[in-house]
């Protein structure tokens, strides 16, 4: 009996179980995965600095300067 599986074209140029090969796959892989995490972070932080900025303004033109005194006693004269 003999296998008759039709061999792909690449079959004879790459061995069936090179560990090497696998790992350099799944370096590849992980790489080309990793380019939409970057724009996705490059997004998130592009609007965490535009909220921060919007913050900013808000209070700059609302609240003004702040000041934190500790508790204040005050005796009745």
């Amino acid at each position: 009996m003999t296998d008759s599986q039709p061999q792909s074209p690449f079959a004879s140029l790459v061995p069936q179980r090179s560990v090497g090969l696998k790992l350099l796959l799944v370096c590849r892989l992980a790489l080309l995965m990793a380019i939409p995490a970057l724009f996705i972070h490059s997004v998130v932080q592009d609007r965490r600095m535009g909220a921060d900025r919007a913050l900013a303004d808000v209070s700059e033109m609302v609240g003004g300067p702040q000041s934190v005194l500790g508790p204040v006693l005050s005796l009745p004269s």
